[in-house]
């Protein structure tokens, strides 16, 4: 990570409010962005102008990956600060020619995208649940598994500000189907919020997704 860190700070920095948009959808961008604090909300917009949350990047992680590796022409997702940001703002030419000389930093970057992927393909598997609790279960889950600290053995805190509307927007629910099941989690202690950052019993939390149904999931650090 201090070889990524050090590779990052040859790029110049610039800040971003939050919810001030950083990329839209569709487009094609003039550079790329390392998250060098906060956090940024990558979405889409319904018809409805609800917003649907397909993740977050968060220090270290690159946004548009798909673009910056000539995956896609255009950004795939809106991006926009859910926190205060600073960005790395990082050329696509100059970060494309320092990594392919070396293997390290390839390396390194390897496993933040299949750590991605690894996330990305449990939020798919909780979207895919038929009930509205069993998909906050995973969601609450996978986002311990990418974005918490652990504080005690069986206690972790998700590193990352959400809402009720947040979490909707993450499981494709209303804000108050969501609240209602926040509240079962709470009155269980699996759960606690302070300032929107959820502390999650990931032991009780992982008991009961086996209890609906659903394998729990590790990530080797």
């Amino acid at each position: 990570m201090e070889e990524l860190r050090k590779f990052y700070n040859n790029f110049q920095i610039e800040s971003f409010r939050k919810n001030e948009v950083i990329f839209i959808e569709g487009i094609e961008p003039s550079c790329a962005y390392a998250v060098k604090s906060g956090v940024v909300r990558l979405h889409t917009d319904t018809e409805n102008n609800e917003e649907r949350i397909n993740s977050f990047a968060a220090q270290d992680e690159l946004i548009p990956i798909s673009w910056l590796f000539d995956k896609t022409p255009m950004t795939l997702f809106c991006y926009t600060a859910h926190t205060d940001c600073q960005l790395f703002k990082i050329q696509k030419d100059v970060f494309r020619s320092i990594i392919v000389n070396n293997s390290e930093l390839t390396s390194i970057l390897l496993e933040h995208v299949v750590n991605d992927y690894v996330i990305k393909s449990l939020q798919i598997r909780a979207l895919e649940q038929p009930r509205v609790f069993t998909k906050l279960l995973l969601t609450l889950d996978s986002l311990s598994l990418r974005y918490g600290n652990k504080i005690l053995s069986d206690m972790v805190r998700i590193n990352i500000p959400l809402t009720q509307r947040d979490l909707a927007a993450l499981t494709g629910a209303s804000r108050e189907t969501v609240a209602t099941e926040l509240s079962k989690l709470k009155k269980d202690d699996i759960i606690t919020c302070r300032r929107k950052l959820y502390t999650v019993n990931v032991v009780k939390l992982r008991k009961l997704i086996e209890y609906e149904g659903s394998p729990s999931v590790t990530i080797q650090p």
